[in-house]
């Protein structure tokens, strides 16, 4: 048959007349979307979900803190009454304050493979990423360690919490670096609110070993929240400031 005399091609000859894989293919455009939408959403309920056990940490700080830093300097080895300070392990205000707190945030304690992805421990990890300051006032930014005469007991609690959800973690949440400048973890583009957040972290038990959060590779997230009472400063003295003015001296 001479050239001439040959049909011509149809379309469907050819690369593109083999439609094997066409259905994988569009389930993928499909399935690929859909699925990070679901990580990420997942990353956001569980963040949510650490909102809310921080937010309940500080008003379990609060709630110690205005009792514990009135209460008998005796149970205290003596430390003053309003001593916010971190002097004394194990018996110190600070000390009861940072158990109570420390309570709620177990939940958040990383686990299986956010664990072994941090450098610290778990109960390491929880010392280096969360900070208990006590602000002179709600909001503001100047912190406290002697609240014997103040009438109003602030307590913040910030923290670190890991995102550990696959892919959503890196697109919600930032890994951190450690700036030498200012001694301290920091975020790429942080803004006011996060840099003054960071800077408390520098009041964490575990500050000395957050440098090594800095070489993880899970992103962290950074919350903050705060609660304020009224301190309850008892009307009487306690046995051990009674002096030789009678049992039942008052204030």
């Amino acid at each position: 048959m001479a050239a001439r005399d040959r049909p011509a091609p149809r379309p469907s000859d050819g690369a593109f007349a083999d439609a094997r894989g066409a259905v994988m293919l569009e389930f993928l455009l499909a399935f690929v979307p859909v699925f990070v939408l679901f990580l990420g959403l997942l990353q956001l309920v569980l963040l949510g979900v650490a909102d809310l056990v921080v937010r309940h940490a500080a008003i379990t700080g609060v709630r110690a803190a205005v009792v514990v830093l009135y209460d008998d300097p005796a149970y205290y080895r003596g430390s003053a009454q309003g001593d916010a300070r971190d002097l004394q392990r194990g018996e110190s205000r600070i000390e009861a304050i940072h158990t109570a707190v420390q309570a709620p945030l177990a939940a958040l304690a990383p686990r299986g493979a956010a664990a072994g992805s941090l450098p610290p421990g778990r109960t390491e990890f929880a010392r280096a990423a969360t900070a208990i300051t006590f602000p002179s006032a709600p909001g503001a930014t100047e912190l406290l360690e002697d609240l014997a005469q103040a009438e109003t007991i602030t307590v913040r609690v910030t923290r670190l919490v890991p995102c550990a959800v696959p892919l959503a973690g890196w697109l919600l949440c930032k890994r951190p670096h450690w700036s030498a400048r200012d001694k301290r973890l920091a975020f790429a583009r942080e803004s006011e609110p996060a840099r003054q957040a960071l800077e408390e972290l520098k009041h964490a038990r575990g500050a000395k070993v957050q440098r090594r959060l800095a070489t993880g590779a899970v992103p962290l997230a950074l919350l903050q929240a705060e609660a304020s009472m009224a301190a309850q400063v008892a009307p009487y003295l306690y046995p051990s400031e009674r002096t030789e003015s009678g049992p039942h001296a008052s204030r």
